[in-house]
């Protein structure tokens, strides 16, 4: 098993598969040449390698071979940056280390599971039961179809293992399924304490607020943004597939149908604050659910900070 960033510590030889962030091309340097790239590990913690080279070595060459690579395979030496005090591995033939592109990996080598982490009451199947037992809760015989036909087959599949961001917040796989679950108990939580808002439409609007990350983002293996996720964006995808979904279900509701894709649509809270929203929330079922999201979404990063796992190499 790769070396944790997070754990790595001073005159430690390490080995391991690491996704590349970035390499900058090798210049000269006090006589010979080296070249700096930044690598991840599954826990998104990130730390800098420079790979030292004599004068007359090929750099050019190594680098061609790495720059485009998504996966690399590393021996070196943990060092410190006279500089900074920063740690950083230290790569040279001269010491039988090296770094090489792979494609010999597999997706969790690069990406961790949000049930791996020991600050998080997560379990994956556990979260799957519970999913599907709020929606088995819903008492309007609409929103209950629509729900049932969104999860189900190909998409939860999809859905199951998806990420809920690039890096802040429920980050890995089955992230998205841990933070929908989280929104949709917050919201359901302050609905109760609302007896005249519709608990069976807040459900379902949380249920489906993000569905539109499952193409928002992809795998490969470390997280980026798929070409949908940057033209398009997860709230249109989300909403487009709620309103195709919802026109397949005979006699449902106009206003209901409205009711809801306006939670989708305004889930980032009020446009103003540029965080995506196509309408400012103006229903309180649409409110409930945006304050849910965001509540989420910073309870998760600063918890993840308090725990110390942002690292800071």
């Amino acid at each position: 098993m790769s070396k944790r960033i997070r754990d790595m510590r001073l005159n430690e030889d390490i080995e391991g598969k690491y996704a590349l962030v970035n390499i900058q091309e090798p210049k000269e340097y006090n006589g010979g040449k080296r070249m700096v790239l930044k690598i991840r590990d599954k826990y998104l913690d990130e730390i800098t390698v420079t790979y030292w080279g004599n004068k007359d070595e090929d750099l050019k060459s190594l680098y061609d071979s790495l720059k485009d690579a998504k996966c690399v395979s590393i021996r070196g030496h943990v060092t410190e940056n006279r500089g900074n005090g920063a740690l950083y591995i230290s790569v040279s033939k001269n010491f039988d280390n090296s770094i090489k592109a792979t494609d010999d990996y597999d997706l969790n080598d690069c990406l961790m599971s949000i049930d791996e982490l020991p600050w998080l009451d997560a379990n994956a199947e556990d979260m799957k039961e519970e999913f599907f037992s709020i929606i088995s809760a819903v008492e309007n015989r609409y929103l209950k179809e629509l729900l049932n036909n969104v999860f189900s087959g190909e998409f939860w599949d999809k859905f199951y293992i998806a990420t809920a961001s690039q890096k802040f917040h429920s980050a890995g796989i089955h992230g998205l399924l841990h933070h929908t679950l989280n929104v949709t108990k917050i919201a359901r939580a302050v609905a109760a304490l609302y007896p005249s808002v519709d608990i069976d439409l807040i459900t379902a609007g949380a249920l489906l607020h993000d569905i539109g990350k499952v193409w928002e983002y992809e795998f490969t293996p470390t997280i980026e943004y798929s070409d949908d996720g940057k033209m398009l964006g997860h709230i249109y995808m989300g909403a487009e597939m709620v309103s195709r979904k919802i026109d397949e279900i005979e006699n449902f509701p106009l206003k209901l149908k409205k009711e809801l894709l306006h939670i989708i649509l305004s889930h980032h809270d009020l446009i103003s604050m540029g965080w995506g929203s196509a309408r400012d929330p103006s229903t309180p079922e649409a409110v409930i659910v945006a304050h849910a999201d965001n509540m989420d979404a910073k309870t998760y990063s600063e918890v993840r900070k308090k725990e110390g796992k942002l690292n800071k190499n």
